[in-house]
């Protein structure tokens, strides 16, 4: 989920793209996994919440009261899910709202 928010989250004209609270913005189409890759938000996030996995994998030995692993890689395998295959998922239908709808 948190890969697919972050293809629709920061779209142009969603929620985190410039379309704040407005109602509209979450009915934005969701990037496209080539214009993810050029947003730099979206990159910071993804970077973020990838390392953040990795340490907890990696450390989570040192963590007090954990006593089994923690499924790092079902996470990413989770992600890349979410990354890859939000459009099938999407309820929002293919036409969509135009994002300059939001500028006042």
């Amino acid at each position: 989920m948190m890969a697919a928010t972050a293809r629709f989250a920061f779209s142009p004209g969603g929620p985190l793209g410039g379309g704040g609270n407005h109602p509209l913005a979450y009915l934005q189409p969701p990037t496209s996994i080539l214009g993810a890759f050029r947003n730099s938000c979206v990159l910071i996030f993804l970077g973020v919440w990838l390392a953040v996995n990795f340490i907890f994998g990696l450390f989570t030995g040192l963590m007090p009261g954990v006593q089994n692993p923690i499924a790092w890689q079902a996470h990413l395998g989770g992600f890349a899910a979410g990354l890859f295959l939000f459009r099938f998922f999407d309820p929002i239908p293919a036409q969509r709202a135009d994002p300059g709808q939001f500028e006042s």
